[in-house]
């Protein structure tokens, strides 16, 4: 469970802060003292953190997906290559994006020897 104070910070951070870890803590009302590592050893935090991250992840799936359709509809944009690639990352994280699959051949053999003499020769 988060204080409020948690909570405020991590809305900020992915609201006004834009991401920035000591203006999202100026926000949340933490003293300038305090380092942001501090905030992660709560294993609640850190949960919430990786939560929102994901979140935020998903709630830009759409911005992506029209992001790489505008491209397709005018390829020679300047930048299109490197926001495909954004794009298309920030689909992979979301866990939208092509999945690998891997074909795995196998092969066996069976292989008869003779059957041994009991005199131990063949």
């Amino acid at each position: 469970m988060l204080s409020e104070k948690q909570q405020t910070f991590l809305n900020a951070l992915f609201g006004e802060a834009d991401g920035d870890f000591r203006v999202a803590m100026d926000i949340a009302g933490y003293s300038k003292n305090t380092m942001p590592c501090h905030l992660l050893q709560s294993e609640a935090m850190r949960k919430a953190l990786l939560e929102y991250s994901k979140d935020y992840l998903a709630l830009n799936a759409p911005k992506a997906s029209i992001g790489i359709v505008n491209i397709i509809d005018e390829p020679s944009q300047i930048g299109a290559q490197n926001k495909l690639k954004a794009a298309e990352a920030v689909l992979d994280r979301a866990g939208i994006g092509k999945t690998e699959k891997h074909e795995v051949e196998v092969k066996s053999g069976l292989f008869i020897l003779p059957a041994k003499d009991d005199d131990g020769e063949n």
